[in-house]
């Protein structure tokens, strides 16, 4: 008799679930039958880590079945001379590289030569952890030089660049290396950046090996950045994290990344920056940076002076605590060029208020005409403040700008620097008045655009962390309620009280998340639990009143004399002694104030009940109605209140 498990597809289902939870399992069900070894035996290949010294048996096995192989790992490899026949490895969609140093060359050829025209026509998932790319994998990884017109004539142009500096007199080097000025001449139409100082206590190593820093000729990469089909190759994922990239191999990295559609650059390196003193880097202006290669030293300007090439295929960006390059760096060389940009992950030491000036200006521009979701973190001062945040909030962009940027002009790169928003916003943020309107004003204002419709930018996802969220930047906030879908303030978040708490939650009907460092007890009860005790009130209130009268009258009777009666004193507000309940309910309802209209509310951190941390913990009825009012929530999943309410599901993730 046939049963349920002799089904190919039921088979095949059960394999995919135990492939991802118990590989143990996976292998006993290959041992029942035949027809379970077939079903099971694709899933036992599906993923594969490579460890140490690749092996010839090892290589020989793999070979056989490399036609089922869709995730491979490079775990610590030390070795891949063995591995061979690259081709084979098509189908592969996912690949992990980790503890790849410089030193293994053979090491990186291979897997240029995997990434690149032999098993890059599936890779979907890239990561690269721990490592030290060369550039032969960069390139490959970037589809190759030599059949786009403009990647010949930047490559042609850099090297250019190098021979002229090269060729300088070696005094005169040396005597620009101690003054620490460089080359003031330079080309024509360079500019330069903010001069901001960059606060930052890691010092950077300035050894660079010549491996590592090697530019290769235009004539040693083949590789095309489209498959055998004839579709253009392109990666979903891409993750560099905590990589050591020279500073000469920026280019290549950029190069690299731009066709993916997830970027995360995470605990990056960038080395080569020469530092201004043993504990502070200076910002790089160019001339006072240089590159030690083959023992020649040259302003490292040049090499990144070009604007990198615009991206159309980041969608998400993640740019997380990059050490050797300044956040205004970051901004020009990785952020502003991710024209389809939708969501945006920035975290770095901190953001002074010149910086995210010139975030705002980026948006103003129509640079991110798609971006709706924002998170920035910072860990140190100068954090994120109050004015900066509310002039990103209440940034208004123009379709035009959108359409009239889609391309760099060299001319005008790197930028100026920020212009003043008003007479003395330059000298401290704290001078920074906030006006609603001053955005779009301001950008009217620019006679060298075509405008043709200003409208506010916005918001669906804003996440701070460590920021300085105040009065002014939550006003900007209340303009994007009715698109938000999450709100959250991580960590120290300024002055954000509980009364925007509760606004946020009373007035986003598309809120989905939600994170906030405290709401008061009264704020989770609501205005039917605040009715109800008022009217608990009024009638013990009542009851009082009606002993202390009739005290009053029997005094009154007591005390009188032969005469006329004086009439008794009358009430000043007369009202009924006992209010009927159709009435009381009539009341409560018109009194009640709208409950959280977020019927799609999924999570809820609340971090306390009280702005103070050291407060008691709640009460058992407290608990009882605040439960009872997370439940009114359909769709909530994910909640925590305080340390004593929280899902069965909930993971502590701050």
């Amino acid at each position: 008799m046939q049963t349920a498990l002799d089904l190919p597809e039921i088979r095949s289902t059960v394999a995919s679930h135990l492939h991802s939870t118990s590989p143990h399992s996976l292998l006993s069900c290959m041992l029942v039958s035949k027809t379970w070894y077939d079903s099971f035996h694709p899933f036992r290949w599906k993923t594969v880590h490579l460890y140490g010294v690749h092996s010839v048996k090892a290589n020989v096995t793999l070979r056989r079945h490399a036609a089922h192989v869709r995730e491979l790992g490079f775990l610590g490899v030390e070795s891949l001379k063995h591995f061979s026949d690259i081709e084979l490895y098509s189908r592969v969609r996912r690949m992990r590289v980790f503890g790849a140093g410089e030193e293994g060359r053979v090491v990186w050829e291979k897997l240029a030569g995997l990434v690149g025209a032999g098993g890059g026509g599936r890779l979907r998932w890239l990561s690269v952890e721990d490592s030290v790319p060369l550039p032969v994998f960069l390139v490959a990884l970037g589809g190759g030089y030599g059949k786009r017109k403009e990647d010949r004539l930047r490559l042609s142009e850099q090297q250019q660049r190098q021979q002229e500096y090269e060729s300088e007199d070696s005094e005169e080097s040396e005597e620009e290396d101690e003054s620490g000025q460089g080359r003031q001449g330079g080309e024509s139409g360079v500019g330069t950046l903010p001069a901001t100082a960059v606060t930052s206590t890691t010092s950077v190593n300035t050894t660079i090996d010549s491996v590592a820093t090697t530019l290769t000729p235009l004539s040693s990469f083949s590789s095309s950045t489209t498959t055998r089909s004839g579709r253009e190759r392109r990666l979903d994922t891409l993750v560099w994290k905590r990589v050591r990239i020279p500073a000469a191999n920026m280019d290549h990295l950029w190069r690299a990344s731009r066709g993916t559609t997830n970027l995360v650059l995470e605990c990056l390196t960038i080395t080569g920056m020469q530092q201004a003193g043993s504990t502070s880097t200076t910002l790089p202006t160019g001339p006072t940076l240089v590159l030690t290669e083959h023992g020649a030293t040259y302003p490292l300007r040049p090499l990144i002076t070009n604007p990198p090439l615009p991206s159309t295929e980041i969608q998400e960006l993640r740019v997380s605590w990059i050490l050797g390059l300044s956040v205004e760096w970051q901004l020009e060389l990785w952020i502003r060029p991710c024209r389809e940009l939708r969501s945006l992950v920035w975290e770095a030491p901190s953001f002074p208020d010149p910086l995210l000036l010139q975030f705002v200006r980026c948006i103003e521009d129509g640079t991110w005409a798609w971006l709706t979701s924002l998170e920035i973190s910072a860990c140190v001062a100068p954090f994120p403040s109050d004015a900066a945040i509310a002039r990103i909030l209440s940034a208004s962009s123009s379709s035009s700008f959108y359409s009239s940027s889609s391309s760099y002009e060299c001319s005008s790169y790197p930028p100026s620097p920020p212009r003043s928003t008003s007479s003395n916003s330059s000298s401290s943020s704290s001078s920074y008045s906030f006006d609603s309107h001053r955005s779009s004003n301001e950008s009217t204002r620019r006679p060298h655009h075509r405008q043709n419709h200003v409208q506010l930018h916005r918001w669906e996802r804003l996440i701070f962390r460590t920021a300085g969220f105040g009065p002014l930047a939550f006003e900007a906030l209340r303009r994007h309620f009715g698109t938000l879908k999450t709100v959250k303030w991580i960590g120290y978040a300024g002055s954000v009280t509980n009364d925007m708490a509760r606004k946020v939650l009373e007035g986003c009907p598309l809120l989905e998340e939600f994170h906030a460092p405290f709401l008061w007890m009264d704020d989770f009860v609501g205005s039917q639990g605040r009715i109800e005790q008022a009217g608990e009130g009024q009638e013990q209130e009542k009851k009082d009143g009606g002993v202390d009268q009739g005290q009053g009258t029997l005094s009154y009777f007591s005390a009188a004399t032969a005469g006329p009666l004086p009439s008794p004193p009358l009430s000043p507000t007369p009202t009924p002694a006992l209010i009927p309940d159709q009435q009381r309910q009539q009341q409560q309802q018109q009194l009640q104030l709208k409950p959280w209209p977020c019927e799609g509310l999924k999570s809820l951190f609340i971090s306390a009940t009280s702005p103070n941390f050291f407060a008691p913990p709640l009460s058992k009825p407290e608990e009882e109605v605040v439960r009872t009012r997370l439940a009114t929530m359909k769709e909530l999943t994910y909640y925590c209140v305080g340390s004593t309410i929280f899902s069965t599901n909930f993971r502590h993730e701050y």
